[in-house]
């Protein structure tokens, strides 16, 4: 992968979301059906709950009339901030995600638009993060943003075409990097504030890549696919690709 999508695409990221974070904030704040369909049939009384790349706490909407142990953690301290104030009964903290660590392990997972922002090089250290985490026979509940969406405003087609069309001067001055710092699969899209422009970096997954991943890391695929509005969508229509992974044990891993 070129140098954009190593430290760099993380950097920007935080950077990104820190000087947009009440103003994005506001445009996240209920959550996906799907996801509130995943946490209604997977999520029980007395899990330790895990929701890592929480951002401003709106998962914690869904789960907060259950009896659970819930923690939620971002790298982004505004984020941490405007959760924290929202819900006072939860549990928040402000960590990079790679290097999170806990004396506990979760029966649960949730890692929501989250694995989008890594780029390709630093996929295994967060799914190697997520099996330390999750305990054994426990579950995660991963989406990720569809970027093969033709209509979707960080559509992979979209941001191709600028590669392809838009002159390098053109492409560095509204993107703010070179087209050869790129990876094939990373996607920028422009978040406009005020009279300021921000930039935040993708990786464009598919749904057997993520599904891959997994079973390389131990985990038992119970249920994956295109969503979009909590119906069962294709790839090319799709707002999401979410997946359900089990953990499995030592003995069921033989």
């Amino acid at each position: 992968m070129k140098s954009l999508v190593k430290e760099n695409m993380q950097k920007q990221t935080k950077q990104g979301y820190s000087a947009i974070a009440r103003e994005f904030s506001t445009t996240r704040e209920r959550n996906w059906p799907e996801i509130v369909m995943l946490a209604d049939k997977y999520i029980k009384d007395g899990m330790k709950i895990l929701d890592l790349g929480c951002g401003n706490g709106r998962l914690y909407k869904v789960l907060q009339n259950r009896s659970i142990h819930y923690l939620g953690v971002d790298v982004n301290r505004h984020f941490v901030k405007i959760a924290s104030a929202q819900y006072k009964q939860a549990a928040f903290a402000c960590a990079d995600l790679l290097r999170f660590s806990s004396d506990k392990t979760f029966d649960a997972i949730f890692a929501l638009a989250v694995m989008n922002h890594f780029p390709r090089v630093h996929h295994g250290l967060f799914m190697k993060k997520l099996t330390e985490l999750t305990a054994p026979n426990g579950i995660v509940i991963m989406s990720n943003w569809n970027m093969w969406n033709f209509s979707n405003k960080k559509s992979f087609w979209r941001f191709l075409k600028d590669r392809i069309f838009l002159r390098e001067k053109d492409f560095e001055a509204k993107y703010a990097t070179s087209k050869n710092s790129l990876g094939w699969r990373d996607v920028l899209t422009v978040w406009k504030k005020e009279n300021r422009t921000v930039i935040l970096p993708y990786y464009s997954f598919t749904l057997s890549q993520v599904k891959r991943y997994f079973r390389d890391f131990g985990f038992e695929m119970l249920q994956a696919g295109y969503f979009s509005f909590g119906k069962n969508s294709t790839w090319w229509k799709a707002n999401n690709m979410v997946l359900v992974a089990k953990k499995l044990s030592t003995h069921e891993k033989k």
